[in-house]
């Protein structure tokens, strides 16, 4: 009977200790229907996005309180958009609707924008960024009836796609959805 008290006492303090752990924080954009976080870097500013009422999705920047759109006068205010991660650069990836409703991928570096369309794709999203600039995600090719004819993950930096095809062997397809310091890739 002890030996039973004395494990419910301990497994009741870990369980308490490791609740303890965690301190979890709603987002709220002013006026906002739906506040996405979708990614944080390691000093607490987030990303993600806000949607109000008749408008689009649009890119958003949580940082000391503030809730400030990313580039809402620029083509990522015009449809929709939502920004997937930041590095301690404060550099931001995230992806893009067009009129057309096809994804492109984006990164905003020192406030400016540039488009991530890998060549010939139908779809392109940048989901990752490392501090290095590493930037990961994922591109599509669709049929005609916008059936799914080919998915493959991608890297880019400085300019320049890396690597196009990468596919787990033996996957029908792949993305990337993180990078880490070293360039592991995770997806």
């Amino acid at each position: 009977m002890k030996r039973l008290t004395l494990f419910s006492l301990t497994l009741i303090v870990l369980i308490a200790s490791a609740h303890a752990q965690f301190k979890f924080k709603s987002f709220e954009y002013p006026g906002a229907f739906l506040t996405t976080a979708r990614g944080i870097n390691d000093y607490g500013v987030i990303v993600g996005a806000y949607e109000l009422p008749f408008q689009p999705r649009h890119a958003l920047l949580v940082k000391n309180g503030q809730y400030i759109p990313i580039l809402p006068n620029s083509i990522l205010g015009i449809n929709y958009s939502e920004a997937t991660n930041i590095n301690n650069l404060g550099d931001i990836t995230g992806q893009m609707l067009d009129e057309n409703g096809f994804g492109h991928g984006f990164l905003v570096k020192n406030r400016a924008l540039t488009v991530l369309d890998v060549a010939g794709a139908s779809d392109t999203f940048a989901l990752a960024i490392n501090d290095s600039g590493l930037v990961a995600g994922y591109w599509d090719l669709l049929d005609a009836n916008f059936n799914t004819l080919a998915i493959y993950g991608f890297t880019w930096k400085d300019g320049v796609f890396i690597d196009t095809q990468i596919n787990f062997p033996g996957a029908a397809g792949s993305g990337l959805f993180g990078v880490n310091s070293r360039g592991d890739l995770s997806g």
